[in-house]
């Protein structure tokens, strides 16, 4: 099976960067561009989705930061990681962007292998939290049948506790001599404390199961 081609959207004013950045990262993943911020946030949400942006500051109508701001407050992009590519060189915008929710933050002029590092970097790094997710999700569902089959079991095990109490019950009543009561208390005692262990064990799969009143 062929890898995943990942899309990237570049979020960009100046049409040369666009083409740029376009044309050096066309073969190795899908692209989509946008040449402002209300333009980018509309591909954002488009199928397919974006794996990763990479995000001018400075434009008009709508900065970066802004940008940045409105994805991550959308629950369909904020896992989005997004990479800011900007001539603004001061810590502090660094600093702005990064609390906007930005991954990595690259200054303008920027050299391609570097942005291919970076990208790669953090669309790895998206892999794995995937991955971790998907085992995540398979573990709670390995947990829910687990305590659902416990459950069950439970209520099964409990019919033929019932009768054996019952009967032995029944059978204390009817015993003729001291040898036969101490067999059928130590048989009731036995009963008591294997149907205290299954209501424990019940008890459990229904907190484990949500279902717990």
């Amino acid at each position: 099976m062929s890898e995943k081609k990942y899309t990237l959207l570049i979020i960009d004013d100046i049409i040369d960067n666009l083409m740029l950045l376009g044309e050096a990262m066309s073969p190795a993943y899908k692209i989509k561009v946008a040449t402002s911020g209300k333009q980018g946030l509309e591909l954002a949400v488009q199928e397919p989705l974006p794996d990763l942006i990479l995000l001018d500051i400075m434009m008009p109508g709508m900065d970066g930061y802004e940008v940045c701001r409105r994805l991550k407050k959308d629950s369909s992009t904020k896992h989005i990681p997004v990479i800011f590519l900007s001539a603004l060189d001061k810590e502090s915008d660094e600093l702005q962007g990064l609390d906007a929710g930005a991954v990595d933050f690259i200054t303008k002029p920027f050299k391609l292998e570097i942005v291919r590092a970076r990208i790669s970097t953090q669309l790895e790094l998206l892999k794995m939290r995937q991955q971790l997710q998907e085992a995540r999700l398979r573990a709670e569902a390995a947990s829910q049948s687990k305590s659902v089959f416990l459950a069950n079991m439970s209520h099964e095990i409990r019919t033929p506790m019932s009768a054996i109490m019952g009967m032995t019950d029944l059978a204390l009543e009817k015993a003729v001599d001291s040898q036969q009561r101490s067999y059928l208390e130590t048989v009731k005692l036995s009963a008591d404390s294997l149907l205290s262990l299954i209501n424990d064990i019940l008890d459990f799969s229904k907190i484990e199961a949500g279902r717990w009143n």
